[in-house]
């Protein structure tokens, strides 16, 4: 998190800073500048970000419950895991 937070060159991939915003139990605007330092931000309009935001706003900040919310609509999860076809 410090890496990200203060090095400008830090930038990991997007699953992994919301990942660090979620273990930091950060809101949605704390969130959005966490990303934003790694280069990424947040769509509304993209499925899978719309998942993250509804889960922050309500403060669920499990990432096992999320990660299954996000297999249900057929998304990969924080850890590239894809959901099985035909399952």
């Amino acid at each position: 998190f410090l890496k990200t937070y203060n090095n400008h060159h830090a930038k990991p991939k997007k699953p992994m800073a919301l990942a660090i915003s979620i273990a930091l139990t950060l809101d949605l605007e704390q969130t959005k500048q966490l990303i934003q330092r790694a280069g990424h931000s947040l769509d509304p309009n993209n499925s899978w970000d719309s998942i993250i935001i509804h889960a922050i706003e309500m403060r669920t900040y499990n990432v096992s419950d999320i990660n299954h919310i996000l297999m249900g609509k057929g998304h990969t999860t924080f850890l590239g895991s894809t959901p099985k076809k035909g399952i």
